[in-house]
């Protein structure tokens, strides 16, 4: 491929050089050679980076995940442990980024079907970067899914079921520690450099406008942003052991505390910040419109704050209102800047990679799901969870289309070669 679009280039500077029209003439030629036709590589490669018992494994914890859970949540609630309000809301917070990795294995399964380059464009380590079956067993990579969730259900069960009642209190905090070591084990194991370029982005993302902007940095923020609802339920963590109770109306009430929406709205101050300094390196007016986008998004973040705890028809209109911008400008944002689409013609844009009708689908649904915060007007707990996943599986659905953007730009410039068919250069 590499090789292919190189040639291409060459041919179409000797016309330009030469004042010639051989292009079309030479490229049908160049068709022509068994190497560009030739299927034996590309089997080869896929044989290679098929792992059968990688995919028994990923099963296999599914598989166990999956009747624990129902059993767990089929629990007479008259058995329930005192524990339970506040331990559900601590383990949906740490369900939330595991699943959501879980949908980005499934955006790697895509991309690698789709021949997108996202081992170039995340800038990953080749030789020790996995393909999408290991992504999915080994979540201690990125907090991805299969062995994260398999541990997690484990702990619910124990948890929920009553077995070791004394030890309820702590279960969240077990499932924590587990989770930290793993991620933060400094020995060569586990693909560290995948857990190390994971830290080191997470780092970038709290340095945000004192570093210069990488794509990963803001694409990592946007996801974070969609995670949003674990960030202010860590605040159930967090109290829960601070204050060695699990009252979770009178002491760790955190909706109804105002640092809530603040820790909510960190990502989006993040990417606020992102924006600005790509502004001050680039000059490029766009930015500070994607700023602009962002700015409202913590408005609407920090107007939770009244709309809960004042809870009057003017907090509540406000807080409607700046949602319905943040919507709004959001979703043309998505459509216009993310996915480039409408900017080059009325029908989507020039070069697509899927169906047109995988575009169409697209777009009717992230409307609908960028609107989906109105079944939160209400003060359901379990109507937010939803709406936090609903919002996650729109991210993820994002991640797609802005990841094949970013391809066919780098492809228009010749940089999103086949890394794994090419050269290392050291």
């Amino acid at each position: 491929m590499a090789l292919k679009k190189s040639c291409t280039k060459i041919i179409t500077k000797f016309d330009e050089c030469a004042g010639t029209r051989a292009r079309e003439i030479y490229l049908r030629e160049f068709e022509n050679y068994r190497f560009l036709q030739s299927n034996i590589l590309d089997n080869i490669i896929e044989e290679v980076e098929t792992h059968h018992l990688t995919s028994w494994r990923v099963g296999i914890y599914m598989g166990l995940s999956i009747p624990l859970l129902i059993n767990a949540i089929m629990i007479d609630p008259n058995n329930r442990l005192p524990t339970f309000d506040m331990n559900i809301q601590i383990y949906a917070c740490f369900a939330l980024p595991i699943i959501f990795c879980l949908g980005f294995g499934a955006n790697i399964v895509i991309w690698n079907r789709a021949q997108i380059n996202y081992r170039y464009i995340f800038e990953l380590d080749l030789d020790d970067t996995v393909d999408f079956q290991q992504f999915l067993e080994h979540s201690f990579i990125l907090q991805l899914p299969a062995l994260f969730l398999f541990l997690l259900i484990q702990i619910i069960y124990l948890d929920f079921s009553g077995m070791i009642p004394n030890l309820s209190q702590w279960f969240p905090a077990i499932y924590f520690c587990i989770v930290s070591t793993i991620l933060l084990c400094p020995f060569p194991i586990l693909y560290r450099s995948s857990r190390w370029w994971l830290i080191r982005t997470m780092v970038r993302i709290l340095l945000s406008g004192f570093l210069q902007v990488e794509f990963c940095d803001f694409f990592m923020a946007d996801g974070l942003a969609s995670i949003s609802y674990s960030f202010w339920t860590f605040g159930y963590f967090i109290c829960t052991y601070y204050n060695h109770t699990y009252d979770i109306v009178n002491v760790c009430n955190i909706p109804h505390m105002w640092m809530a929406p603040f820790v909510a709205a960190l990502p989006a101050w993040w990417r606020l910040m992102q924006c600005l300094r790509r502004y001050c390196d680039s000059r490029q007016y766009f930015h500070l419109v994607n700023a602009g986008k962002y700015f409202v998004s913590i408005l609407t973040s920090i107007m939770v704050g009244p709309k809960r705890i004042i809870d009057i028809p003017a907090t509540k209109f406000a807080w409607i209102a700046i949602s319905v911008s943040s919507s709004i400008y959001s979703l043309i944002w998505d459509l216009v800047m993310d996915w480039n689409l409408f900017t080059q013609n009325r029908r989507l844009r020039n070069n697509l990679v899927f169906q047109r009708w995988v575009y169409y689908f697209a777009i009717i649904s992230n409307t609908f799901l960028r609107f989906i915060w109105i079944i939160t007007l209400g003060s359901s707990t379990t109507l937010a969870f939803v709406a936090a996943l609903l919002e996650m599986c729109r991210r993820i659905q994002w991640n797609i289309f802005r990841l094949e953007n970013e391809h066919l730009h780098n492809n228009t410039d010749l940089f999103g070669v086949n890394s794994e068919c090419a050269p290392k250069i050291s």
